[in-house]
Order: structure tokens, then C-alpha cells, then sequence
């Protein structure tokens, strides 16, 4: 009986400790996000739900949309503001991305950043007269010393 009621005591305590972990999860009490430099924002998910906002409404004012810089871009910042406003879990987001909201937020910040800069820079115009190589994988493997022994 005693065997019985120490396996029940272990069992509760285990359940118990579990909903702990799960509870510390909770963005307010995030202690860190383990990444130096990045801190841990409360509302994450909300503060990642804008930044994705904001760099297709950019991206949509200053690149061209023949670019395929601001295809790459606003496919992207789309597939993930879907999910972002998805009914998932933030946990479950982060697990999509294999990244923590604070982290994506910061790589938005980056690509808020860029844009501007590739305005300005343009490496979709190609000056007249001026051929554009595409460079194929079999013209790079077909270029690749043969492998000594073969």
C-alpha cells in the first residue's frame, strides 16, 4: 500500500512539474531567450505580426515588382505573417521557423533595414549593353576539377 501511494505522490509531483515548465513558457515569464543581445519581448507575437506588415508594405513601396528581390521578400514575410496570425501556439510558431519570435523580429528589423538600401542600390537594373550570366549548376559542377582517382 505504501509502494502504491509513493507511486501516485511521484506521479502527481511529475504532472505538477510539468505544468510548471509549460507555465514558465508563458511570454511574460520567459526569464531569456537564450540568444545574447536579443531580449525577451512580452508580446512577441504581436511585435512579429507587425514587423511582417511593415516589410511587405515597404518592400511594395520601394522595389520594383518585376525584382525578384521583392518576390523573395513578400513571399516570405507573407507565409510568415500567416502563421503568425495563425491560431498556433507561439511555441508551435517557433517551432515552424526554428527560431523564437524575438529572433524573427530581429531579422525583420534587418530586412526593414535593407530595403531602403536596395532601392537605392538597384541590382535589378542592368546598364545597357552590359550582358547578365545566369550561372547554372551543371556549368559549376561541369567546371569543377575532376576528383583525383576517378
Amino acid at each position: 500500500m505504501l509502494r502504491r501511494l509513493a507511486t501516485g505522490a511521484t506521479s502527481l509531483f511529475h504532472e505538477q512539474k510539468i505544468a510548471f515548465h509549460q507555465s514558465l513558457y508563458c511570454r511574460g515569464l520567459k526569464g531569456s531567450t537564450g540568444i545574447v543581445g536579443i531580449e525577451v519581448d512580452p508580446e512577441a507575437r504581436q511585435t512579429f505580426t507587425e514587423k511582417c506588415k511593415a516589410v511587405i508594405d515597404l518592400v511594395g513601396q520601394h522595389i520594383p515588382q518585376e525584382a525578384a528581390y521583392r518576390r523573395t521578400v513578400e513571399n516570405t514575410y507573407r507565409h510568415r505573417l500567416k502563421t503568425s496570425e495563425s491560431e498556433m501556439a507561439d511555441e508551435e510558431v517557433e517551432e515552424t521557423f526554428s527560431a523564437q519570435l524575438e529572433q524573427l523580429t530581429k531579422m525583420a528589423d534587418e530586412e526593414l533595414a535593407l530595403i531602403p538600401l536596395m532601392a537605392e542600390w538597384k541590382p535589378w537594373d542592368v546598364p545597357e549593353g552590359h550582358k547578365v550570366e545566369m550561372i547554372i549548376e551543371e556549368d559549376v559542377q561541369a567546371a569543377q576539377p575532376p576528383t583525383p582517382g576517378k
